[in-house]
């Protein structure tokens, strides 16, 4: 990495530039790799997979781009660690603090088909390792880590955005509004089926980490509805799926009961769940439109803004 106005001075690659500030190419150059990962992720897990297509298989891609990701992090500069925000400029700050973003949630879309598999494969809500490991099969041990490990990413996440922004301007060190909104809404999905996992076994509070989570997110989402309208949609998607799931607080009491007598219309939202960790994929039977909450020429608007209007939320280069 080599900024240029130290082209002559500087010969070897390095984040640090000679006059001992960061290398200003240094986040440009690290977001573009991340995003090379990225879209390994949603080319190779859902564009070019098959709602019946073995997991078993699709572990070992899984784990493989995982450890692409672990090597991109490892290879961070000092200045673009979250842990060395604090005490670097605001502009280095956001860079950092966006960086782990949008590796949180690239490693959500990683391992958010294992925990629908989890789920499909009659997971428990304590989400522990089996209780008989050895006759518990290696992979069915590394689907329930790798479930457990998107659930967690999904909590960082979201915990991300209750700590930075400032819900009166919006202004933050974080991504613009518009990927913010994805970001959180694709961690709040992952928050949502913990919740049903807790619940299904009764393991459900009010106090449990999953439903303040809950809570949390759907704070930070409303927060952007002074934005955007596909905020409300998001939201909306959201309830809906958590009042189908037997999720919404009038039916804390019932859970059990509701496990028991619509068993059916579970199964019938486990499909619609599928169908929201696929959004990309050509295999689905959810077909309402109404249920997906980011029309494609909204996010094709947000790009082409003007660089006046996206001044309003923050830099358009992040």
């Amino acid at each position: 990495m080599l900024d240029d106005v130290f082209f002559e001075a500087q010969t070897d690659d390095s984040p640090i530039r000679p006059d001992g500030r960061p290398c200003r190419m240094a986040f440009f150059v690290k977001a573009v790799e991340l995003y090379q990962i990225l879209d390994e992720i949603l080319v190779g897990l859902y564009l070019k997979t098959a709602r019946n297509e073995d997991m078993e298989s699709k572990l070992v891609h899984i784990l493989e781009i995982d450890s692409k990701l672990q090597a991109w992090n490892k290879s961070l500069p000092e200045h673009l660690r979250p842990r060395h925000a604090a005490g670097n400029d605001e502009i280095s700050k956001r860079q950092a603090i966006v960086l782990r973003v949008r590796f949180l949630h690239a490693r959500i879309l990683l391992f958010r088909p294992t925990v629908i598999c989890y789920c499909m494969r009659g997971a428990t809500g304590s989400t522990e390792h089996p209780s008989e490991p050895d006759d518990a099969s290696l992979s069915e041990v590394m689907l329930a880590e790798c479930s457990r490990i998107c659930l967690r990413l999904a909590h960082e996440l979201v915990e991300t955005f209750e700590q930075y922004p400032n819900t009166q301007t919006m202004l933050g060190p974080l991504p613009n509004w518009w990927y913010s909104v994805l970001y959180v809404y694709n961690a709040t999905m992952m928050i949502l089926v913990e919740r049903f996992l807790e619940a299904k076994d009764g393991f459900a509070t009010e106090s449990s980490t999953a439903d303040r989570m809950w809570h949390v997110a759907l704070g930070v989402l409303k927060s952007y509805g002074v934005l955007t309208d596909s905020v409300t949609r998001c939201v909306a998607v959201l309830e809906i799926f958590s009042e189908r799931l037997f999720l919404d607080n009038g039916n804390l009491i019932n859970r059990n009961t509701a496990k028991a007598t619509h068993s059916h219309d579970i199964d019938c939202d486990w499909d619609s769940l599928w169908a929201m960790s696929n959004p990309l994929g050509q295999e689905s039977s959810l077909t309402d439109p109404s249920l997906y909450p980011f029309p494609f020429d909204d996010f094709l608007f947000t790009d082409s803004m003007s660089a006046p209007f996206a001044q309003t939320f923050g830099p358009t280069h992040i």
